[in-house]
């Protein structure tokens, strides 16, 4: 992972890293530079785990899909989680990782779902989020 690392960071590329908190700090540690997207925002992790994170790590960036644990049962975003996303809109990105057939097939539902939390969001911060933060950091060649 060491050699990994150093060609990314050689060769100025982000990673994304479908990894637990202890992973993606390692590999951070390991090149503090190079931007790193944290594949699910952790999935499962708590929001002070992804909280803390951002705090120590300004490389770090955070992919939100599968993250269907950030609004409760009133489909409301948590407080702390609408706190955190507004805190730092600009390190995070709105994902529907479409890694098999059958998530195109309910494409619209995870789209739906995303709109709705994002529109929870102050407009600066749901723009960042939905497509904004994406823009800048892969920007189209024209």
């Amino acid at each position: 992972m060491q050699q990994l690392m150093q060609i990314v960071a050689d060769h100025q590329l982000m990673v994304s890293a479908h990894s637990d908190a202890e992973t993606i700090e390692a590999l951070i540690n390991m090149q503090p530079n190079v931007t790193l997207i944290w594949a699910h925002c952790g999935m499962d992790h708590p929001v002070d785990d992804v909280r803390r994170l951002l705090e120590l790590y300004p490389s770090l960036n955070c992919e939100l899909s599968f993250r269907y644990n950030m609004m409760d049962e009133e489909d409301k975003l948590l407080t702390e989680w609408k706190t955190l996303l507004e805190q730092y809109p600009e390190r995070f990105m709105l994902g529907m990782d479409t890694y098999i057939p059958t998530r195109w097939a309910s494409l619209s539902e995870h789209a739906q779902y995303a709109q709705h939390w994002l529109g929870q969001l102050n407009s600066t911060s749901a723009q960042l989020i939905a497509k904004g933060n994406i823009d800048r950091l892969f920007p189209l060649k024209r």
